[in-house]
């Protein structure tokens, strides 16, 4: 999720707007010579291909990870290798609010402790993350999140971390093997410009990623500005593989009363009310 200006500046004031893919990444068109098969596998898992970039997401520990980026979704080799497929059909009559195949396993009674790691954050984005986790704390799921804070990966089942990369966003992905997207990548930005509910926004929606959600508006993305607008869904002969829709929320697949919605401006950080309902239907 990135930040994207919009130059709309009356003298009262500037909007900003935010996505998961910065501008400046967007021009980083896809290779000529990537392998047919990374393109076929973003269709099979129901992400649309276009404008797909490589990326190598550097983690604090000093590892590195190298696959693609879609929008503010990273998928590594891995998970181009062995995430499971959509089905090539979805249910028309149960378009909802979406997830992705994929889920984080939870226990039948009881709650599963997700652990958490901000590292190298500042104050204001620690305080961002920590309003974050207490907005799904709260809600009583199959899982609770234990958030810690310090220089070191070690003991987290997700990291979130500050890097040099210049933008307004960060990058998350899907859960892998019944656990949560093992990273987030907030932008060397991100801190001096936002307002605290706004960086809140951010950390939610992309742990909203980690643990299985996509785009509210992913078949129009009309939250954005129009050169980000589009279909985020891939289709095959015609047949739109979307995701999996979650039963009680928002129809229509363009919503825009969701912190999963691809971009946004000045914001509460807070869930709106069918982001409760979808997260308590699968969680």
């Amino acid at each position: 999720m990135t930040n994207f200006k919009t130059f709309a500046i009356s003298a009262m004031a500037c909007v900003f707007l935010f996505s998961c893919q910065d501008s400046e990444d967007v021009e980083n068109e896809i290779s000529q010579d990537v392998e047919n098969e990374i393109i076929n596998k973003f269709i099979k898992l129901g992400v649309n291909p276009a404008g797909i970039t490589p990326y190598t997401k550097n983690l604090p520990d000093g590892t590195s990870e190298k696959g693609w980026l879609a929008h503010d979704i990273f998928l590594s080799e891995e998970d181009i290798n062995n995430m499971s497929d959509l089905p090539l059909k979805s249910d028309d009559a149960t378009i909802k609010l979406f997830r992705s195949f994929e889920l984080v396993n939870v226990p039948n009674s009881g709650q599963r402790t997700i652990t958490i790691r901000g590292v190298n954050l500042d104050n204001r984005l620690q305080i961002g993350l920590q309003r974050a986790v207490d907005n799904y704390n709260q809600l009583g799921l199959g899982f609770i999140m234990a958030l810690s804070f310090g220089n070191t990966t070690a003991n987290s089942e997700i990291v979130v971390f500050a890097s040099n990369n210049p933008g307004n966003g960060a990058v998350a992905g899907f859960p892998r093997n019944g656990n949560p997207h093992n990273s987030i990548e907030i932008f060397r930005d991100v801190s001096a410009n936002n307002t605290l509910g706004s960086i809140e926004h951010l950390m939610t929606h992309e742990l909203g990623h980690c643990f299985g959600l996509r785009h509210s508006d992913l078949r129009t993305r009309s939250s954005c500005p129009p050169n980000l607008q589009g279909d985020e869904q891939a289709s095959a002969d015609g047949i739109a593989l979307g995701a999996v829709f979650i039963p009680g929320t928002d129809p229509d697949g363009n919503s825009q009363t969701s912190v999963m919605r691809a971009c946004f401006g000045n914001e509460t950080g807070n869930f709106f009310n069918q982001d409760i309902v979808g997260l308590r239907a699968i969680y």
